[in-house]
């Protein structure tokens, strides 16, 4: 049995890294899941981004040679500023690293303002179904 509750691996965020945990929450109703989110990085360049970005997907794929990862070109999805996708769906969770070109949309006067050119950011989300409401107390 695999125990995906412990990541046993070298890849943790450098201390340029920028990382939230959301916790299960409603919010209007709707219930928002589990999330770690963490921005890689900053990369001046794509190709710096890159050469981070198969190193660490390298290393993914080696601490969990049991698990089915998709990659893509993100050019053409819902979100243009993504170069590459890479991205697994396991039991409880699914995972997404990418790779994402910030200064693809950005107008000319931005696009040397010093910000970084690329990020790499991971997401893991929960997807394990909430627990039904316990039921009220009986007076």
């Amino acid at each position: 049995m695999t125990d995906h509750t412990i990541f046993k691996g070298t890849l943790a965020p450098d201390v340029y890294s920028d990382c939230d945990l959301f916790i299960r929450h409603k919010e209007n109703e709707k219930v928002i899941p589990s999330t770690y989110y963490c921005v890689l990085g900053p990369y001046n360049t794509v190709a710096d981004a890159t050469l981070a970005y198969e190193k660490d997907m390298a290393e993914l794929r080696a601490c969990f040679p049991e698990w089915q990862f998709t990659e893509k070109n993100g050019a053409g999805g819902s979100d243009p500023t993504e170069v590459l996708v890479f991205s697994t769906r396991q039991p409880g969770f699914t995972m997404v690293f990418t790779l994402s070109d910030m200064r693809i949309n950005s107008k000319p006067d931005e696009a040397d303002s010093g910000k970084p050119r690329a990020v790499l950011s991971l997401r893991v989300t929960g997807t394990v179904p909430a627990a039904p409401p316990l039921p009220a107390k009986k007076k």
